[in-house]
């Protein structure tokens, strides 16, 4: 045997290590799609959202509504003889980002009534990006169902 050791040098270990940087680096830029989170942020938001103004419905006596539009959304409140749109606070109107749609699964784009039950009709609210899409919607048991992108 030659009185050079056996294994590797650090050079070569050098090497090794920014190969597998690289790699990594490069796979978790790949996996990383700002569209997919942004849509998913929303989805999550708009959820949120929907379960608090339940809770507010509840509490304040009032029923309120969501109403989706194709750029954003808002919650209504019942004045007694009509519906008046939140402004301020957390269920003021919010604007969905570039390029995040939002529309009914029944296309139909009527209000979603929170009464004062807190009973909610079955409902589900499509959030689309170009191709990717999520959901928010309430099952017929009420329990709220979120799907955070496809």
């Amino acid at each position: 045997m030659s009185g050079r050791g056996r294994g590797f040098t650090l050079l070569e270990l050098l090497v090794v290590l920014v190969i597998v940087g690289v790699a990594v680096s490069a796979a978790a830029w790949v996996r990383h799609d700002p569209a997919r989170a942004r849509l998913a942020e929303e989805a999550r938001r708009l959820a949120a959202l929907v379960a608090l103004a339940r809770d507010e419905a509840v509490l304040r006596g009032t029923p309120l509504a969501l109403e989706l539009g194709p750029t954003g959304y808002r919650f209504l409140a019942w004045d007694g003889a009509a519906w008046t749109p939140i402004a301020t606070g957390p269920l003021r109107p919010r604007r969905l980002p570039r390029p995040v749609k939002a529309a009914p699964e029944d296309g139909e784009g009527l209000p979603v009534v929170l009464d004062t039950t807190g009973d909610l009709p079955p409902f589900r609210a499509v959030l689309r990006a170009g191709a990717l899409e999520a959901s928010v919607g309430l099952d017929e048991e009420g329990r709220l169902r979120l799907d955070a992108g496809s």
